[in-house]
């Protein structure tokens, strides 16, 4: 039982971690856009960048979980941001 539950607890965490992705962006690989600004897209900006707090603390659960570095998650998240916004690829 203790298989099937580690699985699901990482399905479940990458689950979190691609909707916090599909409130930011919009588009796909080469063709990324920012998402509107609601407020679950400030709470998925927050979740990606907070570098202290609930929400940093947050990602790094999800993340271990997921058995994703959440560092590397969150570095990649801000370049795709900055790449949006030098691009004027803004919704």
């Amino acid at each position: 039982m203790g298989k099937v539950m580690a699985v699901g607890e990482r399905l479940l965490a990458i689950g979190v971690i691609q909707r916090a992705l599909d409130d930011l962006f919009r588009g796909g690989p080469g063709d990324w856009w920012i998402a509107p600004q609601t407020r679950e897209w400030e709470e998925a900006f927050d979740f990606f960048t907070k570098e202290s707090g609930g929400w940093a603390e947050s990602r790094r659960m999800w993340c271990s979980l997921a058995g994703i570095d959440e560092e590397a998650a969150r570095e990649t998240v801000l370049a795709r941001y900055d790449n949006c916004i030098k691009r004027g690829r803004v919704q």
